[in-house]
Order: structure tokens, then sequence, then C-alpha cells
């Protein structure tokens, strides 16, 4: 548990780099994908198929996840 919140924390702050707009439109993004960031939590379950989401659209967006 835990690993998808720490990839979503890093792929918004990668994305946004502090730019309050930027979080707010890639949560948005995540959200258009199925994925509702504020939701998640540590104690939520890692689900592969969100985990999978998370980083395809990352590498789209070329940002590199150290999780």
């Amino acid at each position: 548990m835990g690993r998808t919140k720490k990839l979503i924390d890093e792929f918004i702050e990668k994305r946004a780099k502090g730019d309050n707009f930027l979080v707010i439109s890639t949560k948005f993004k995540l959200l258009l994908k199925g994925i509702n960031a504020d939701e998640i939590t540590d104690d939520t379950p890692d689900d592969p198929e969100i985990i999978e989401k998370i980083i395809k659209l990352a590498e789209i967006l070329e940002i590199s996840l150290k999780n």
C-alpha cells in the first residue's frame, strides 16, 4: 500500500513545479483518466490498473517517475 499515492504525488510535483494552476489541471487530467488524486491515501490498496495509468500518462507527458 502507498505506492499509488507516492506515484501520484511525484507526478503532480514534477508536472506542476509549484504552480497551483498546474496542480489543479494535473489533478483534473488524472480525474479524466479515472483517478481521483484527492481520494487516494497511503492506506488505499495499490491497484495495478491505476499504477499503469499513471505511468503511461507520465510517459506521454515525458515525466520520469522514480517509483
